[in-house]
């Protein structure tokens, strides 16, 4: 689902945040992007190898593969604009320059590990415009809630195969 908090994440679950950028977020030129992250009601810093949040993920993406309208995952503000193909980011930060065409959208994946994140952190999103030095839109429309410790005394469930 589009902008909904997902509590309860278990840090040990690599993830992919899908970003959509219409008409109404590009810049006039070439743009290069990256991610940062946060704790709520924090400063934004980069995504990097050795951050809370990082970039160190093993998921399905390729980096630098692009995004067809088939593989999309979001439905943004600009939705009936036209479809440009999107970028997957997996093992850095930073997507390949995009121009984007007036009324036309496009996506960025970002494969991210959250193992370094504690337990019951509340975290938020927002895109960088490398190219114009300026934050795409303010924080992303969701926040990610890592689980709780596990505790010592996992329940089991015990049964005999007759």
């Amino acid at each position: 689902m589009d902008d909904e908090d997902v509590a309860n994440w278990d840090r040990t679950l690599d993830f992919i945040l899908a970003v959509c950028l219409d008409s109404n977020s590009k810049g006039c030129a070439a743009a290069t992007f990256k991610l940062q992250w946060r704790r709520v009601l924090g400063s934004f810093a980069d995504v990097e190898a050795a951050t809370e949040i990082n970039f160190n993920a093993d998921t399905v993406l390729v980096d630098g593969a692009n995004i067809a309208e088939v593989d999309r995952r979001c439905t943004g503000p600009g939705s009936a604009d036209g479809w440009q193909a999107g970028e997957e980011v997996e093992g850095d930060n930073l997507s390949d320059a995009i121009t984007l065409a007036d009324d036309y959208e496009t996506e960025i994946h970002w494969g991210l590990d959250c193992s370094g994140a504690p337990y019951e952190q509340q975290y938020e999103f927002q895109i960088w415009n490398i190219t114009e030095n300026a934050a795409v839109n303010g924080p992303c429309g969701c926040l990610i809630t890592m689980a709780a410790a596990p505790s010592v005394y996992t329940p089991q469930i015990m049964f005999t195969l007759v």
